[in-house]
This record gives structure tokens, sequence and C-alpha cells, in this order.
């Protein structure tokens, strides 16, 4: 299969030969992981880079192979290498879906702020009180869906993606209900400082 070039792999490949579309993959994560990378260097926020290259690299791959791999099919070898086409999605689509991650990234007054373990053991006591109460208020105020997503996205750290497969909403659900969250939980926060 290493002998074949990229045309061949790929018509394997959207043919379901399954040993052509791990060699179409192989062939074509490191170039990905490269392109997501130096995106991802440009913006320089990511909580977590690794696992985000990762994440956004199978992205690529599901929006590659979307709509049995419309994509893909439409590229033409004549006008240039199944790399450099691949490529160009990538440099499109990365940043399409690195300003939608932005988006969910709580920025630094939106973190919460947790005491240091050599606090004092008096403001400790003092930050879980005012977090216990400010979420039972917040429980007491949002509908028990509101408040599952808050449970899922806030407590247990879920993604998105996680939270869109346990709640069976849209991604764009989610973000809505995300974005509503943050803004109830700093107002609350203003509110009871």
């Amino acid at each position: 299969m290493e002998n074949l070039g990229d045309e061949d792999v790929l018509k394997k490949a959207l043919g379901g030969d399954q040993e052509a579309q791990a060699e179409l993959i192989k062939r074509l994560t490191p170039m990905i992981q490269y392109r997501v990378g130096c995106l991802l260097w440009a913006v320089a926020t990511s909580p977590d880079p690794r696992s985000l290259v990762e994440d956004l690299t199978q992205e690529i791959f599901l929006h590659l192979f979307r709509d049995n791999a419309k994509i893909l099919r439409a590229w033409d070898p004549k006008l240039g290498s199944l790399k450099s086409y691949v490529g160009m999605i990538v440099d499109r689509r990365g940043r399409s879906m690195l300003r939608r991650r932005q988006r969910e990234w709580p920025s630094e007054d939106e973190k919460l702020e947790r005491p240091s373990p050599d606090a004092d053991p008096e403001a400790q006591a003092a930050s879980r009180e005012q977090l216990e109460v400010a979420l039972e208020r917040l429980r007491k105020e949002l509908s028990s869906e509101s408040w599952q997503i808050f449970e899922l996205l806030f407590v247990d750290e879920r993604s998105t993606e996680e939270v869109c497969q346990i709640t069976e909403l849209s991604p764009g659900l989610i973000y809505q209900r995300k974005s509503r969250l943050l803004k109830k939980a700093r107002e609350l926060r203003e509110e009871l400082q």
C-alpha cells in the first residue's frame, strides 16, 4: 500500500478499502497535526495544546469524510498534491474551529478562583460556603435540563461533544446554553460579592 500514489490510495479508501483508509490517515495525520499546531501557536491561548491538536485533527478528519467524503472527492490531482489540498482545508477549517473553541474557553475573569492549599483554613471554609450558596441559588434558578448541562460542563468538566452525546442536544444549543450559564454565574458572583 505504501508504494501506491496518493490518488490510488484515495480511490481505494473512498471505495471502502480499510487498509487504504488507514494508509490515507497515516499519510495525512502528520501534516494535519503540523498545520493545526501552527494555528494554535498563532493564537497561543489554548488551555491544553496537545489535547487540542488531537481533538482538532480528529475534527478535521471527520470534516474530510463527512457527506460521503465530498471534500476528498473534490480533490483534483492536476491542481496539486493531496497534502497541499488537505492543508488548505485544514487552514480554513482549523481557523473556524479555533474561533468556535475560543468562545468556549473561559477568560481569566471567568475562571473559578480556587484557594491555594496553603491558604488560611477559615478563608477556605468561607470560600466553600460561598460556593455552596451560589450553586444552590443557581440550581433553584435553572431548569432541570440547564442544571444538568451546568453539572456536565462545569462540575464534571466534560467536553461539549460529550454533553451533546449525553443530552442528545446539538452543539449549537450546548454552546448557547454554556454562554447563558456563564453569564448567569457571573451575575450571581457579582451579586454575592
